[in-house]
């Protein structure tokens, strides 16, 4: 993770420390030889309001300056914290392009840390907010589904001690759970005491649900045989752009993209529900640039044709729709105010997906 992440509570602080110099030479005394040590939110962290406090290092023996990401141990973020270095580690390994682990968790005193390699906005583009991706190039959803068609489906060592990744997220563990999820979904968006503010796209798009169905009803085989696999593959579960770096220079051969934050890193046995997850969450994670999303969409449709993946097709519009359902459906249940940019994203999916799923049928009725 390269970015400030929030905790649910303010306000509360931490009686380890007694201030900002007592904490500096502990994390000093974590990374023996650091030089150049750094911080992004020291006040925040020792208030209490940021659950991890990040950073930068420099050392002799490393290549890149190094990301410091540092939580309290023995808690929640501390946990997270130890299995976000391990799935990142693991990624590594399985050919994805991930930071390196300069430092692996290492815990004392009751602080845990973590070194991560820096990427530097010089040669990285980083997506630190949502604002942004209203700017961004569509052309950029082709170069993502590039690096993503190359990413996906990894086989989980069977050798390997992997029990840190996440197995029963309901997004992929089986097919009882999507559905159960999907349907929970659209319970939530199509109330009959939907707030007034989430009312407009029942009157734009009148035959949404009855579109939303057909989608679900064509992929219902596909999904329902994909549990019957039994080999283990790896699943991001958080593809978002916001959680990609884009190299400046890239090779010809190679999309140039590190994937970042494997804090949600798990898997599954269903390649469907895999395949669905990771290109829902970036479906749905372009803010309102509709067609930066639709080129990612139409790049993978071209890339699975190449590589003759059976019903890629159906399962393109079933991720569109999928992450429609998810995004709309959450902000339906927190009663966002119209002004938070989740209201104005859910209603950008919303009013969208009947064209985008045109338009993706008319690509594979041309080809």
């Amino acid at each position: 993770m390269v970015f400030t992440e929030h905790s649910a509570t303010r306000g509360r602080k931490s009686p380890m420390f007694t201030g900002s110099d007592e904490l500096k030479q502990r994390v000093r005394a974590m990374v023996p030889q650091g030089e150049h040590l750094s911080f992004v939110n020291m006040t925040g962290f020792l208030a209490g309001s940021e659950r991890f406090l990040l950073g930068y290092v420099r050392h002799p023996d490393w290549r890149t300056g190094g990301f410091l990401k540092i939580a309290v141990a023995d808690t929640k973020p501390g946990e997270e914290l130890r299995r976000e270095a391990q799935v990142t580690a693991l990624a590594g390994s399985l050919g994805i392009r991930s930071v390196e682990v300069l430092q692996p968790y290492t815990s004392e005193d009751g602080l845990g840390l973590v070194v991560f390699e820096r990427l530097k906005q010089k040669t990285c583009r980083l997506f630190s907010s949502k604002s942004q991706l209203a700017r961004v190039h569509p052309a950029i959803g082709r170069r993502v589904a590039v690096a993503f068609a190359g990413d996906v489906l990894k086989k989980i060592p069977a050798d390997q001690d992997t029990s840190f990744l996440k197995r029963h997220d309901p997004r992929n563990e089986n097919a009882t759970s999507f559905f159960d999820l999907w349907h929970g979904c659209e319970r939530r968006l199509f109330a009959k005491r939907l707030p007034v503010a989430y009312l407009p796209y029942r009157q734009q798009v009148p035959d949404l649900r009855k579109i939303m169905t057909q989608v679900r009803r064509s992929v219902i085989d596909e999904i329902e045989s994909g549990d019957r696999d039994q080999v283990e593959k790896f699943v991001h579960n958080d593809y978002a752009l916001t959680n990609l770096g884009l190299h400046r220079r890239r090779t010809k051969t190679g999309a140039g993209i590190t994937v970042l934050d494997y804090e949600h890193g798990g898997a599954s046995k269903n390649s469907v529900l895999a395949l669905i997850t990771d290109a829902a969450d970036f479906y749905r994670s372009c803010g309102v640039n509709n067609e930066l999303r639709m080129q990612f969409i139409f790049e993978l449709l071209n890339i699975w044709k190449k590589s003759e993946l059976e019903h890629g097709h159906d399962i393109l519009a079933a991720a569109m729709t999928f992450g429609t359902l998810l995004h709309s459906g959450s902000a339906a249940k927190n009663r966002l105010h119209p002004d938070h940019h989740e209201h104005g994203e859910a209603m950008d999916l919303l009013t969208t997906l009947p064209n985008n799923l045109q338009r993706l049928q008319m690509r594979v009725d041309v080809a």
